[in-house]
């Protein structure tokens, strides 16, 4: 859609008792805008976008949580029918690494998975079919074809980041989708991501061993030189052997979509400097407010992939 007049702010006095649709009217005059297909938006007040759209008219816009001071924005559109979310998609290739375009459309949260990817199918034609897509919320990739759109948390204004598969693709419900990514001790940096399929034990853990052996087929490094660990929210863990100032924990390890596994060769660090594996891993989420000499940026591994058209870090 395109705001109206081209994102010109007007300030404008609106009773809390007026309906959306009394507080659209007024703003039309107020923009002298004659024609009927318009939709009204709350504007995010930190990302300065229009997040949270007005799709019941009827309610009072002190229901919908209209404060003093607040951006509306007006946009040309067809208000969506009850029940209907608003979704941005943007489409790459299976490499993360070239975007093929973007779109935003209305569907029902209470349609399918399937359906939503046959409406996909529709927007661009490199898609051939429903099985040559993954869809991915934010980290997740989501999953059950079957399900409804509102038991996978899409909601307004979901971001949705679709990847393009050269082959059709059923994956097995006890099949993982995982990151790798290597770590170099000379730039201190981590590589960018590259995807390995574990099939998984859902219930008692999947054995260290065999995901182990998964990593060493995919990566090439001999057993006694590969070191590799899961990086969860706050803490690693660990898939070889770890060092001998760390726990190796139990057995079984859980692991879902999206997660990522650290690597390295041991030959690249002989005089094992890179003391990378020994630092706590730490979530965006769990970012607090930090005083004095603690450290103001907790790290967090991401799976150095492109995700809804954002760089994360490589």
């Amino acid at each position: 859609g395109k705001a109206v007049p081209d994102h010109d702010e007007y300030d404008i006095n609106l009773q809390m008792e007026w309906t959306v649709l009394t507080c659209k009217e007024k703003m039309q005059e107020l923009l002298q805008q004659k024609e009927e297909s318009f939709r009204l938006y709350k504007v995010n007040p930190i990302w300065k976008e229009p997040t949270e759209i007005f799709d019941d008219e009827s309610k009072k816009i002190q229901q919908c949580g209209v404060r003093n001071g607040d951006v509306l924005w007006l946009e040309y559109g067809v208000p969506p029918v009850k029940g209907e979310i608003r979704l941005t998609v943007e489409f790459a290739t299976f490499e993360w690494t070239q975007n093929v375009g973007m779109d935003f459309f209305d569907i029902s949260k209470f349609v399918t998975v399937k359906k939503l990817k046959e409406v996909l199918c529709t927007k661009l034609e490199q898609i051939e079919s429903p099985n040559h897509i993954r869809l991915w919320r934010n980290n997740y990739l989501i999953r059950g074809d079957d399900t409804k759109l509102s038991k996978n948390r899409i909601k307004k204004s979901t971001s949705i980041a679709v990847q393009l598969l050269s082959e059709p693709e059923i994956l097995p419900t006890n099949t993982r989708l995982l990151f790798l990514r290597k770590r170099d001790p000379k730039s201190k940096k981590l590589e960018p991501g590259e995807e390995i399929s574990v099939v998984g034990d859902l219930r008692s853990g999947t054995p260290r061993e065999s995901i182990f052996k998964a990593v060493q087929l995919q990566v090439g490094v001999p057993e006694e030189f590969l070191e590799c660990a899961l990086a969860r929210s706050n803490k690693w863990v660990w898939i070889s052997k770890p060092p001998e100032t760390e726990k190796k924990g139990g057995n079984g390890v859980w692991f879902k979509d999206g997660n990522v596994i650290c690597w390295r060769d041991k030959r690249d660090d002989p005089e094992n400097t890179d003391d990378f594996f020994l630092k706590p891993v730490r979530s965006v989420k769990s970012r607090k407010n930090f005083k004095g000499n603690q450290n103001p940026a907790p790290r967090v591994i991401e799976r150095g992939v492109k995700i809804d058209t954002m760089w994360v870090e490589q």
